[in-house]
């Protein structure tokens, strides 16, 4: 830089500039480039930087929301409630017998005593083992899409999903759910009936990530009706399948849609219900027409699942089964209680009804908007909030509930040590998800009740009624 500026002083376009231009203490950067373009090798190294960066589909992607709010936030003291995790893990006496194996590659459907029994619980033929259950969304959309294709998300939506079809160079299509925070099948089919439009899939998370809502039967076999009309796949994330409490029960999709669930592809996962997520066992069910592609994608990306996990997977199937992860989800019951009553400042008054699954709570602020967005069609199609519809891009006019839950993220971290995610990460800024799945008693969720609690009344005294 010293010798381009040196060389510069001497140039006559820089000599017809401006006294403060021709001081290099004082260049701006446009002016800093054009004094490097002087010298054919730092004019060459420019142009090759240009060439070597990161692609538009990942710099334009949304987000690693968890990482950077960890980065920013989290500190000694400050109870972490924004990953997504369980308390528990197996018995250290599976761990220890699943490092003790094969070492070379396995078959890269997955190891085939743990096929056998995914089969018979998809209760279909064709299963896949993958490394977590987002590789198996990734594994969905390779196999089904195509470039421009059109992916139906029901705000709030796994932030995750919307950063895979990002990636993939998919096109998001958003439609809200409905006030008790489920899908309506109406939006499958405004969304295929679009002038232009191309979709390609609909993606259902029942139980819910991040609101909990779960999804009856009916509604579950009317989505897939829907789709099968639509000529769209179904791609079912059960991530949360034994996370039900109370009357409610997981409706899965492999179970109800008709047809043999031609449309269907199924996933789920080891991390959640059996506490693997370090293990990284995910799995997938999908229909015979799609075993070459998925066959191509396992192969060229991670070849197969971790074979040391798949045994701990398989062992924990057997040796410990649903009674025992039914057995870990009631000891969430006492956080679950406590965290509720905590939030009843934010809750709108008494009336509002308590998350039937999952282990999150998805709370609005105070003075926010109920809905981050428009519902999908709403207003006509055409113009710049149609186009948001399309990109996922938040318009500057609701900025407002962005900047309030960055500062509730911000106060409840520093005031009362709590940290939660911003709802603008689900596509409903103005809200906080917070998770309480790593409180394995009523006595590790009582001070966390109380601190959330003065939280809440503080919130909502500093921006009013909910």
């Amino acid at each position: 830089v010293a010798a381009a500026a040196s060389a510069a002083r001497c140039s006559p376009e820089l000599r017809t500039r401006a006294p403060q231009d021709r001081d290099p203490s004082r260049l701006t950067a446009e002016s800093a480039g054009a004094l490097l373009d002087l010298l054919p090798h730092t004019r060459a190294f420019r142009v090759t930087m240009r060439r070597l960066r990161p692609s538009m589909r990942a710099a334009n992607a949304s987000e690693a929301i968890v990482e950077r709010i960890i980065a920013t936030h989290l500190r000694p003291g400050i109870a972490n409630l924004a990953p997504g995790t369980a308390h528990w893990s197996p018995p250290e006496r599976l761990v220890q017998a699943a490092l003790h194996g094969d070492g070379g590659y396995g078959d890269i459907r997955g190891e085939p005593a743990l096929l056998a029994a995914l089969r018979e619980e998809h209760g279909r033929e064709h299963v896949m083992v993958t490394p977590g259950a987002n590789q198996a969304f990734v594994h969905a959309l390779l196999s089904t899409c195509d470039v421009g294709d059109e992916v139906l998300l029901w705000r709030p939506y796994y932030f995750s999903h919307l950063v895979a079809l990002q990636l993939l160079g998919l096109v998001p299509v958003f439609a809200d759910c409905d006030e008790r925070g489920l899908p309506t099948p109406g939006a499958v089919r405004a969304s295929a009936s679009r002038p232009g439009g191309r979709l390609r899939a609909v993606v259902l998370v029942s139980p819910s990530n991040p609101t909990g809502a779960v999804c009856p039967a009916e509604l579950v076999r009317e989505l897939g009706e829907a789709c099968a009309q639509a000529g769209a796949w179904l791609i079912s994330d059960e991530a949360y399948e034994h996370f039900t409490y109370g009357a409610a029960e997981h409706a899965s999709a492999a179970e109800l849609c008709a047809g043999g669930g031609e449309q269907l592809l199924c996933l789920r996962t080891f991390s959640k219900s059996y506490g693997l997520a370090a293990w990284r066992v995910g799995h997938l069910s999908y229909p015979h027409q799609l075993h070459d592609a998925m066959l191509k994608v396992q192969d060229t990306m991670p070849t197969h699942a971790c074979r040391a996990s798949q045994r701990l997977a398989l062992a924990a199937l057997e040796g410990l089964g649903e009674a025992w992860v039914r057995e870990q989800v009631a000891t969430l019951e006492p956080a679950r209680a406590m965290l509720w009553e905590a939030l009843a400042p934010l809750r709108g008054g008494g009336d509002a009804l308590q998350p039937a699954g999952a282990f999150y709570y998805f709370v609005r602020l105070p003075g926010c908007s109920s809905r981050g967005a428009r519902v999908l069609g709403e207003g006509g199609e055409g113009g710049e909030a149609a186009e948001e519809e399309r990109s996922g891009l938040l318009h500057t006019s609701r900025l407002t509930d962005c900047e309030a839950e960055e500062e509730a993220v911000r106060r409840l971290a520093a005031e009362h040590e709590l940290l939660t995610l911003p709802g603008s990460a689900f596509g409903r800024p103005g809200h906080l998800r917070l998770s309480y799945g790593r409180l394995a008693s009523a006595e590790e969720a009582e001070p966390i009740a109380e601190r959330l609690l003065r939280a809440a009344e503080a919130l909502r005294a500093r921006w009013g009624e909910t």
